[in-house]
């Protein structure tokens, strides 16, 4: 699970800068404040977990970015959100879709 390049360049996608502004509910955010939010994540965090697509999530103060390596540059594909976040949407989204499969009480 390691995540070395020799020579580091970074790129961002206009889904992750899109993503950035509508989860943190900032959309008065220029596109290069958000850019640079989301280039401090990818240089100053650390590698949590593989991500399907040979990818990785790294995560910098409780913030998570999805990137992979494209030649030599890593390049952030999204924004996953903060902690407090990604607790809202799976008790809102992800665990009652799963529960109506199961039959339990978020049906």
């Amino acid at each position: 699970m390691a995540l070395e390049v020799t020579e580091k360049r970074y790129a961002v996608t206009n889904h992750a800068i899109k993503q950035y502004k509508e989860k943190f509910r900032k959309y008065d955010l220029t596109d290069n404040e958000a850019l640079k939010a989301l280039l401090m994540i990818a240089k100053r965090g650390s590698v949590v977990t593989t991500r399907p697509g040979d990818c990785w999530e790294i995560r910098y103060n409780g913030m998570s970015v999805v990137a992979t390596l494209d030649n030599d540059t890593i390049l952030v594909i999204t924004f996953l959100g903060d902690k407090n976040y990604r607790h809202w949407v799976r008790k809102t989204e992800i665990y009652p879709r799963y529960m109506r499969y199961k039959g339990g009480r978020g049906a």
